[in-house]
């Protein structure tokens, strides 16, 4: 690709006016770069970087690679094996340039904004190829950018592949001047965490004890959303005379406690802790036991996520039960899972409640099983995308790196 003059001369013109934001000192000596192919990830932030270093793991061992560099958030997990950490070198024009004049990436796959004009200018001038994977421009940033969209159009032609995170960024990048055929909408790179496991035999007794009760479940109850919990049972329960309610609390000492406000309700309850099962005439099921979640969101069709209404967010990652079939339910307070609760709305794989009687509505809506089960099903879609893209990003980068000498012999 020929060198852009204009993105040369804005970049030139940003530092010489001291329009940049200042960076860390690479005067501090760096790891001696690695012989042969090396790729540069950028994870833009921690879910990201939890994403991608499985994905930098696979690409290191196809031997294709002499390294791989990731830079972005740090983590105290142990780096993979070929996996080096380096500090980004943000949007001064000495440190970009200092950073891959010492690396000389292959390729850079980048993650979040592609706006970077110093970082774009940095790759022209060397015509380093770039993939854009999970790419966010946020709504203040693209009206700046507007203004400006010949540089801007310019920054994102580096990109071979442009893969939005959503569809408002795909909407941007297209309004900056990208032809319609050249962005995508990829989605989120966050990965699930492996499903929670369970004994076949457990859950198969479980299900001819529940002899195919409606079942809906709290994971993560907390105390002071009990109230709610209870009338969203009572309600419910008018339209599904066997409806179960089960209690995962976010604490199982809490167990005893829950189980006292659910008998004082008027509930017939039973404790798990204590070697009692779910019987006919049981209509409340505090799961108390540790380990026992993976068991439950099989045979729950639809969970409710506690401390999403009156609390500090969910105690629960929101992928759980969506990986294992259970249709989520949440409040309006995401907590640090804002992101996982967005990429479930955008797939129409979640439902949001706001208050008491919204809650009891959405379990009454979703007892009825064709509801609940597409609800599910697309969820399901949403976690396993992330790993669909994590495929596909590993092909992508294999396709646009040279190969070693010895295998192009």
């Amino acid at each position: 690709m020929p060198r852009s003059l204009l993105l040369a001369a804005f970049a030139f013109l940003k530092h010489a006016t001291g329009g940049t934001v200042p960076a860390g000192d690479f005067s501090v000596p760096q790891p001696e770069r690695p012989r042969g192919v090396l790729v540069w990830i950028h994870a833009d932030t921690n879910a990201d970087r939890i994403a991608l270093l499985e994905t930098a793991e696979r690409l290191y061992v196809t031997d294709r690679l002499g390294a791989v560099l990731m830079t972005g958030p740090t983590g105290s997990e142990p780096l993979p094996e070929g996996v080096i950490a380096a500090e980004f070198p943000g949007e001064s024009r000495r440190s970009v340039e200092q950073f891959v004049d010492h690396w000389r990436p292959d390729l850079l796959v980048l993650t979040g904004s592609p706006l970077r004009p110093m970082l774009m200018a940095a790759l022209d001038r060397r015509d380093t190829p770039a993939l854009l994977v999970a790419g966010r421009i946020e709504r203040a940033s693209y009206k700046r950018w507007r203004w400006m969209a010949p540089v801007a159009r310019r920054m994102l032609s580096r990109f071979s592949i442009l893969l939005a995170e959503d569809w408002r960024t795909a909407r941007s990048i297209r309004r900056l001047g990208v032809p319609e055929t050249r962005v995508e909408l990829g989605g989120g790179l966050e990965a699930a965490s492996p499903p929670l496991g369970c004994t076949e035999a457990e859950r198969e007794a479980m299900s001819k004890l529940l002899r195919n009760r409606p079942v809906w479940l709290v994971a993560g109850a907390i105390i002071a959303e009990l109230p709610l919990i209870i009338a969203a049972q009572q309600e419910a329960s008018r339209l599904a005379h066997r409806l179960l309610l089960v209690v995962a609390p976010a604490d199982p000492k809490d167990g005893a406690a829950i189980a006292i406000a659910l008998q004082e309700a008027g509930l017939e309850v039973a404790i798990r802790s204590q070697e009692e099962d779910p019987e006919d005439d049981v209509q409340a099921f505090i799961a108390d036991d540790d380990g026992e979640l993976g068991l439950w969101y099989r045979l729950a069709p639809m969970t409710f996520l506690g401390g999403t209404l009156l609390g500090q967010g969910p105690v629960r990652d929101p992928f759980e039960p969506a990986a294992l079939g259970s249709a989520v339910l949440h409040g309006p307070v995401a907590g640090e899972w804002n992101r996982r609760f967005s990429r479930l709305a955008e797939g129409r794989a979640a439902r949001s409640v706001g208050s008491p009687q919204d809650l009891a509505e959405a379990v009454c809506d979703l007892i009825a099983p064709d509801r609940a089960a597409l609800l599910a099903h697309h969820g399901w879609q949403v976690v396993s995308g992330g790993a669909e893209l994590s495929d596909r990003l590993v092909a992508m980068t294999l396709a646009r790196v040279p190969l070693p000498k010895d295998a192009a012999l």
